[in-house]
């Protein structure tokens, strides 16, 4: 039946429900019957008309996507007898693919491509005070491997620190097209100095950084600098490198992090600088001697802003370079 039909046929019904009696001498209470018959009657009508509006507007059976079927399957229910999670409705359009974010800030992608590049984390888990040779052919004798500084704050022992950053920029090197070589990836180790320049002049790479934090007496020391090679036991040519390479380096992590930028230090009594046959830099990412920049060091989001800014430098270093 139609709607409106029903809803007529429903007045009339309200209307006739009850007798009146229409003889009676009070008109008032007649007229009062009446008007409370036809108020309820629109009352009820209009609440069937909604019901009706509400009905019709129902999917229908076997509607795609929006169907009970199409959210819960068949049945409504999985194998176990239980509901089913519903299912977002699913769409027929082709797929888009958003393009993944630049690991680091460059003109190219994979600005890193075709090279080879190490990593030494300072230090190790525990000291080696032994000595050996800081150059070849040099009477001037150094400690093999120191223990390093330790968080005044956190407690982090730097070469833990230094070893969780270098796996960070292990992937962001390797992410920008780099192959890259670390001369240690546990803590357990006892490589020297020495010896870790050797690996790495091995190793085929054309640069290397080494990764450490600074430690002082003056607490309130803070900032990020970068040791270079001196002419004093390396060619002209490998320090002038090593100076661009390590300026690129600095200038970006300081700008990445907001650290003060302590600039460039010449060291000539570096064993690691003395033996490398290719150019380096060692970077100090921080005073852990001081209780803010401990912190930060501790963070993994501050790792990873000192991560980008040493890709960005080897790339940009790279760049000048070609």
């Amino acid at each position: 039946m139609p709607p409106i039909c029903f809803i007529l046929e429903t007045m009339l019904w309200f209307l006739n429900f009850t007798p009146v009696d229409r003889s009676s001498p009070d008109k008032r209470t007649y007229r009062r019957v009446w008007q409370g018959r036809l108020t309820l009657a629109a009352v009820v009508c209009i609440a069937l008309s909604l019901l009706l509006a509400a009905c019709t507007n129902l999917p229908q059976a076997g509607a795609a996507n929006h169907s009970y079927a199409a959210l819960y399957g068949s049945s409504g229910m999985n194998a176990a007898g239980a509901e089913r999670i519903p299912k977002s409705p699913v769409s027929t359009a082709p797929p888009t693919f958003t393009p993944r974010p630049a690991i680091i800030a460059s003109p190219v992608p994979n600005p890193l491509a075709g090279v080879k590049i190490g990593i030494d984390p300072g230090h190790q888990l525990r000291a080696n005070m032994g000595s050996e040779p800081i150059a070849p052919n040099s009477d001037i004798r150094g400690n093999k491997v120191t223990g390093g500084t330790k968080g005044i704050v956190t407690g982090i022992s730097e070469h833990v620190f230094a070893l969780e950053l270098a796996l960070i920029l292990k992937d962001i090197l390797e992410d920008c097209g780099a192959e890259v070589f670390m001369t240690r990836t546990t803590a357990d180790v006892n490589i020297t100095n020495v010896e870790r320049a050797q690996l790495v002049n091995e190793s085929g790479c054309s640069s290397w950084i080494r990764l450490h934090a600074d430690g002082f007496y003056d607490r309130k020391a803070s900032g990020v600098s970068m040791l270079i090679p001196s002419t004093q036991y390396s060619s002209r040519e490998l320090c002038d490198k090593s100076k661009l390479l390590g300026k690129c380096i600095l200038d970006r992590v300081a700008e990445k992090t907001g650290a003060r930028n302590r600039g460039l230090i010449e060291r000539s009594n570096i064993s690691g600088f003395n033996w490398s046959q290719i150019p380096v830099c060692l970077i100090e990412c921080g005073f852990m001697s001081n209780a803010n920049e401990d912190r930060l060091l501790a963070q993994d989001s501050y790792r990873r802003k000192i991560a980008e800014g040493i890709a960005e430098g080897f790339a940009e270093y790279y760049s000048s370079i070609q």
